[in-house]
């Protein structure tokens, strides 16, 4: 059975279903974070803010343990077989993935904190642009999980991929590049790392939701599914 038919047959209020609805106050948790971090970057970077991004990274460590804990104690006490099994393991796969989102949204804005140092106009441009391709990749990645439905993810896929074939292109100029007026492009770098990772991340948990369990993560042609 495909994600949407799976996670609409759950209607009572059974640990499962508890775990699904922690799924998707987690992934509003991630979403919060980025949108945090996004600002940081480029505005105000009080430390008041990087200690919220912080303690929401903390949060999302504690859904993925009592996530998986709901899932795996359900699957242990009720005997539904494959079809319990199929869904926890796509569930854990899912809120394994988004706790990595605050990850890597927590290292953004560590880099944030030096943001004195990106100082590139053409650079910042990028940044910009990764940026509002991830908040549109957040934004359909929860609709999706939310709603139960895979069609809402399918632009994701042709989304990470473009950035990512962009940051890779950048990553290696930057590396080759000669350093000159002292700008600092280690910084950079991580930042563009980060949000690439971020992209498949988002890519993963999108998969999760479109792809059969064992292409998670991978991009599937329509006529293979």
């Amino acid at each position: 059975m495909i994600f949407n038919d799976l996670f609409k047959m759950w209607n009572k209020k059974d640990l499962m279903s508890q775990a699904l609805n922690d799924s998707h106050e987690m992934i509003d948790v991630a979403y919060e974070m980025f949108i945090a971090v996004k600002g940081m970057l480029f505005n105000g970077c009080e430390p008041e803010i990087h200690e919220e991004v912080k303690k929401k990274d903390y949060l999302l460590n504690h859904f993925e343990k009592s996530i998986r804990k709901k899932v795996f104690e359900h699957i242990s006490i009720n005997k539904k077989g494959e079809q319990d099994l199929y869904t926890g393991v796509l569930l854990a796969t899912i809120v394994g993935n988004i706790e990595r989102l605050g990850d890597y949204c927590k290292n953004i804005s560590e880099v944030a904190e030096i943001k004195k140092m990106l100082t590139d106009e053409e650079l910042n441009k990028k940044t910009i642009k990764y940026l509002d391709t991830l908040d549109s990749m957040f934004k359909s990645t929860v609709i999706a999980l939310k709603d139960a439905d895979s069609l809402k993810v399918e632009k994701v896929f042709d989304q990470q991929f473009a950035m990512k074939t962009e940051i890779d292109e950048c990553l290696m100029e930057l590396a080759t590049r000669k350093i000159e007026n002292n700008q600092n492009y280690v910084a950079y770098a991580l930042l563009f790392r980060f949000m690439k990772r971020l992209g498949a991340h988002l890519k993963n948990i999108s998969s999760s939701m479109s792809n059969p369990i064992d292409m998670i993560g991978y991009y599937v042609e329509k006529d293979e599914e």
